[in-house]
């Protein structure tokens, strides 16, 4: 099957990074159009039917939502690069706060919350050594719920947090501005100022339960991440620290 055409008239160059952005009716999955894209490129598209986030799971992704997934260089060694994705959660969601979300937080590893509901999840992945494709799908006036009702309990929009949420195209420019801050944070100081600014952002130490490959879990109180991105739980054992390549999903019993 031959790839999506862009809208006419729709490629535009937007925000600090001067990215091309190209714009979608429908596609199967904005992250698999960009992986084609050159650095600084950017597709988005008004409906997803193959919307997916980590693992593939599926990610309702209806007109009135941001669907859209940037690429960005990735020079060597790809080791340089582990743990991007908290890098780019924590600054889409000061970019929530700054909107007027006070009350906005990220939960391990990708998702973007507002309370108990999730707003926007990201998906990064590496299609050559040399890019970077980073994924959102955020919920701004969309209903996902009319598609699927069990994420009326678990899902919320832009629209219900804010009295008047900026457009579609505003929105593009300040997510594309705030993968452009992740990207220049990382390239200049590594993980470290994430890791330290997300510690602080989950100080109030959650009960999670975490769902690791091979069919165990593991419950206890969050504590943050050790310098390397792993996780770090208070059980009823002890202190554990658990690589974060064997997590499979975090489950929150309470924030």
């Amino acid at each position: 099957m031959s790839s999506p055409t862009p809208l006419a008239n729709s490629t535009s160059i937007v925000g600090s990074a001067a990215w091309r952005l190209y714009r979608f009716e429908e596609t199967a999955s904005t992250n698999t159009l960009a992986k084609d894209l050159p650095p600084w490129s950017a597709a988005v598209a008004r409906t997803q039917t193959g919307g997916r986030g980590r693992y593939s799971r599926s990610f309702v992704s209806d007109e009135g939502g941001l669907w859209i997934s940037a690429v960005v260089p990735a020079t060597p060694p790809v080791t340089r690069w582990t743990g991007f994705s908290l890098t780019v959660g924590w600054h889409l969601l000061d970019a929530l706060r700054t909107l007027g979300i006070a009350n906005a937080r990220l939960r391990w590893p990708n998702d973007l919350m507002v309370g108990s509901k999730k707003i926007a999840g990201l998906l990064l992945e590496q299609p050559i050594h040399q890019t970077i494709v980073v994924g959102l799908g955020l919920n701004v006036t969309n209903a996902p719920w009319e598609k699927d009702p069990a994420l009326e309990a678990t899902a919320t929009r832009l629209s219900d947090q804010l009295p008047s949420p900026p457009s579609l195209e505003e929105l593009e420019e300040i997510i594309l501005n705030a993968i452009a801050d992740a990207h220049s944070e990382m390239e200049t100081s590594g993980l470290q100022p994430a890791i330290s600014n997300l510690n602080a952002h989950w100080a109030t130490h959650p009960t999670v339960e975490l769902a690791l490959f091979g069919g165990t879990t593991v419950r206890g109180a969050f504590q943050g991440l050790d310098p390397v991105g792993n996780l770090l739980l208070k059980t009823d054992e002890g202190e554990k620290n658990i690589p974060h390549t064997s997590v499979e999903r975090l489950h929150e019993i309470s924030q």
